[in-house]
C-alpha cells in the first residue's frame, strides 16, 4: 500500500513540499484533486480535517477496505502528517457521500 500511495504522488506531480502545513494541504488538495477526489480541508481546533467527496473505489470498497488504508498513507506521504480516516462514505444530505480523515499533530 505503501508502494502504491508514492506511485500516486508520483503520478500527481512531485514538486517540492511546502514548509507549512497549510501550504501542504493546499498542495496535497490540488494534487488529490488531480487524481479525482474532489477533496479539501477544513481548519479544526484539534486538527485540520480533509474531506474526500469522491471515492474512486466505491465500487469495490466493501471487497479491499485495505484502499482506505492507502488512501491514509497518501494523505501522510503529502502532508507530512499521520492521519486516522474518522468517516468512510457517509450520505453528505445531497445524495453524495464523503470520508472525513483527522491529521495528527505529528
Amino acid at each position: 500500500l505503501q508502494e502504491l500511495a508514492g506511485n500516486m504522488v508520483e503520478t500527481a506531480g512531485s514538486e517540492a513540499s511546502p514548509r507549512s502545513l497549510g501550504s501542504r494541504l493546499v498542495q496535497a488538495m490540488q494534487k488529490l484533486n488531480h487524481l479525482h477526489y474532489q477533496a479539501r480541508w477544513e481548519a479544526r481546533p484539534q486538527a485540520p480535517e480533509i474531506y474526500f467527496g469522491f471515492c474512486p473505489y466505491q465500487e469495490i470498497i466493501a471487497e479491499h477496505p485495505e484502499l482506505c488504508r492507502m488512501d491514509a498513507e497518501l494523505l501522510r506521504l503529502l502532508t507530512g502528517r499521520q492521519v486516522q480516516q474518522q468517516a468512510k462514505l457517509v450520505p453528505d444530505g445531497l445524495g453524495g457521500r464523503f470520508c472525513r480523515f483527522i491529521l495528527h499533530a505529528r
